[in-house]
């Protein structure tokens, strides 16, 4: 007897339920939203990396053009790298110019 205290064995449902035209259909529908997902968040950070004051207004807005016009997750993998590389070296370049006595950042109030 299977009651909400006690499930029982009951088989488990199979994954997909269609497996003809429709079942395809929505296959394609599942990937195509998993990528479309994929594609969100890899914009996300890659912008969400370039809002450090490490890079100027322009380069912001340019990546940001070149960011949403791209569909294709291997570019936008290349763009995260290349974004991910340029953010380390100036950081390490801040950071040694601090340490060296070369740079130096003194807040103004208005």
């Amino acid at each position: 007897m299977q009651t909400a205290a006690n499930p029982g064995t009951a088989n488990a449902m199979p994954t997909r339920i269609y497996t003809g035209p429709l079942g395809r259909h929505i296959a394609r529908q599942e990937a195509t939203a998993a990528e479309q997902a994929t594609i969100r968040a890899m914009r996300a950070n890659i912008m969400g990396m370039m809002i450090e004051p490490l890079f100027n207004p322009a380069e912001r807005l340019r990546a940001n053009d070149s960011v949403y016009q791209t569909e294709c997750v291997a570019k936008l993998q290349r763009w995260f790298r290349n974004v991910y590389r340029v953010y380390k070296e100036r950081e390490n370049s801040v950071y040694l110019a601090f340490n060296d006595g070369s740079y130096a950042r003194l807040p103004v109030a208005a």
